[in-house]
């Protein structure tokens, strides 16, 4: 059985790569933050219409929540995925919600930048459990698997990955 690539294109591997490493160093040189939880906090499937199951599409849509106390912060993020099959009949969707929690200094204050970063890290964290509800799904549909790119924190430049 064959896999169902996300994305078609063999280079977004590296892509995240270089993404998820930039994040890392921008979150490092915060201070007074640090990661503390990651939770699943909900999986939603939503059969569709459709009787023909041959995957045609996946597409994804995210948000986010952000809730800041006094020393913590705690983002909800969101994913929506919707399954085509080839006539762009709605096959199912997936909604997966995280929460990712960071302690704060008491007080702390955040510039937009850095709530950017802060945003990025909590994806960064969440993103290979997505990853690994959207394969089981697929599965668990009697699908051909649905593969997510790799993200990863990693040492090798780009021009050492090799997919």
């Amino acid at each position: 059985m064959g896999h169902t690539p996300l994305t078609s294109e063999e280079s977004r591997d590296v892509e995240l790569d270089v993404e998820a490493r930039e994040i890392a160093l921008r979150a490092r040189a915060l201070e007074g933050i640090e990661l503390t939880s990651l939770l699943l906090w909900e999986v939603t499937l939503a059969r569709g219409p459709a009787l023909d199951v041959s995957p045609g599409g996946i597409s994804e849509s995210s948000s986010y929540q952000m809730q800041h106390n006094d020393d913590s912060l705690l983002f909800h993020i969101g994913s929506v995925f919707e399954l085509t099959n080839s006539a762009g009949d709605k096959i199912a969707d997936l909604d997966i919600t995280h929460l990712v929690g960071f302690d704060v200094q008491s007080g702390r204050e955040f510039s937009d930048d850095e709530a950017e970063v802060i945003l990025s890290q909590a994806r960064l964290a969440a993103y290979p459990f997505t990853r690994e509800k959207v394969l089981a799904f697929s599965a668990d549909m009697g699908l051909q698997p649905i593969v997510m790119p790799l993200m990863r924190r990693s040492t090798m430049s780009p021009a050492q990955h090799k997919p």
